[in-house]
């Protein structure tokens, strides 16, 4: 996202927070951070992909757009936590069953598979029905979110 001469820098080969990486990883990236939220450290991101069973990235193997036969317009593809992480930080929302969503409380963004961003209001719509919207393959019909 814009940042191609940081991520030249980046070592790939090394972990995100060795000394190598350091540098880089404590660089602040506006990009990552939401203006509506108060500030914390400005090398995190509140912005993570969902993964665990039932998403995206069950496995955190790679996808295509053809994996997603649900439509890329009705597949979240990542989302506001409720909690930030270092923007290097391989760290994502681990979407576990049974447990509550690690989304921010709320209204928080979603970014869905076909590039569309959209806010959604928590108080109008469930766990269960964003965990419809998280899977990529159910072939069953989205409910409404508001």
């Amino acid at each position: 996202m814009e940042q191609v001469g940081l991520f030249r820098q980046y070592d790939m080969k090394d972990a995100w927070d060795s000394p190598r990486n350091r540098a880089m990883s404590d660089t602040a990236i506006m990009t990552y951070q939401d203006p509506m939220l108060p500030p914390g450290p400005m090398n995190s991101t509140h912005y993570q992909y969902f993964t665990g069973p039932g998403t995206l990235w069950p496995d955190n193997g790679p996808r295509r757009i053809p994996d997603i036969t649900d439509g890329t317009s009705n597949t979240f593809l990542f989302g506001q936590a409720a909690t930030p992480v270092p923007w290097a930080k391989p760290a994502d929302m681990a979407i576990q069953p049974g447990q509550p969503l690690p989304l921010a409380p709320g209204r928080c963004n979603v970014a869905f598979a076909d590039g569309s961003v959209r806010f959604i209001d928590r108080s109008r719509a469930s766990d269960a029905t964003l965990i419809q919207f998280m899977n990529y393959k159910s072939n069953q019909p989205r409910p409404p979110m508001d």
